[in-house]
């Protein structure tokens, strides 16, 4: 474990520079998205909810008396976007688990995108995020709970096509995530990875001061924490719809 926290460290304080960091120097690495409508598109404010169908599994080898978390039921989703700022919260079978566990995860992203070819009919772009994210997942008749904060570090690759007429924009791509997870206060539990992917239709049509889009998701992650009572892996897929402004 301690000679994954250097590396990743240094990673996240990298990022965390690029994102503060003034244009010029960003400039020099890559070519930022900009001065095109595929930016204004993709850097408006939005707001967005839908359902994502999530199995949560233990991969640990659990003892007699020991709290399973399983759980396989929808987690509804509500979102708002900011350009560079991302929260979020998820919420499955209520707030309190009764026969079967209840999940909520509350996450806050900082990220940024970068263009690194393509013109204003197709782009390839490279989003890159640093993100926190807190998972809990809990059942009435057992005193034991999943609780978990993790701090990430996410990249990935996105193609970006312009629809006919130029009143939309059609974008797909996927990446990875990784990072330390801590458990019940802990400063360092064990670790977060993760796969992710998506594809979004955005459309904007003249006539609406708004903007509508339909995003797909899909996405595979693992806790891994000292011990094996909290080892679980969190996957499945979702749709959301919402507006821009």
């Amino acid at each position: 474990m301690n000679s994954l926290r250097t590396p990743l460290l240094l990673s996240l304080l990298a990022l965390s520079v690029l994102f503060v960091s003034p244009h010029k120097l960003t400039a020099q690495m890559f070519t930022e998205t900009s001065g095109s409508n595929t930016r204004s598109f993709l850097d408006n404010v939005t707001l967005s909810s839908g359902l994502s169908f999530m199995s949560f599994t233990s991969v640990g080898d659990l003892r007699a008396g020991e709290a399973s978390f399983e759980f396989d039921h929808p987690m509804l989703t509500l979102e708002a976007q900011l350009p560079s700022i991302k929260i979020g919260f998820r919420v499955a079978n209520g707030l309190v688990g009764l026969e079967d566990p209840a999940a909520r995860s509350i996450y806050a992203e900082l990220g940024r995108r970068l263009r690194i070819a393509g013109e204003s009919s197709f782009q390839i772009t490279a989003p890159i995020a640093i993100r926190t994210d807190f998972m809990k997942v809990s059942l009435d008749k057992s005193p034991s709970i999943f609780s978990q904060s993790s701090f990430q570090a996410r990249g990935g690759l996105d193609g970006l096509i312009r629809l006919a007429g130029g009143q939309g924009v059609f974008v797909f791509g996927g990446g990875g995530a990784f990072g330390f997870s801590n458990s019940q206060g802990s400063i360092f539990g064990g670790t977060y990875q993760g796969l992710f992917a998506h594809s979004e239709v955005r459309v904007q049509p003249r006539a609406l001061d708004a903007g509508l889009f339909i995003r797909v998701t899909a996405e595979a992650s693992r806790y891994e924490i000292d011990g094996e009572l909290y080892d679980y892996d969190l996957s499945g897929w979702g749709a959301m719809i919402g507006v821009s402004f």
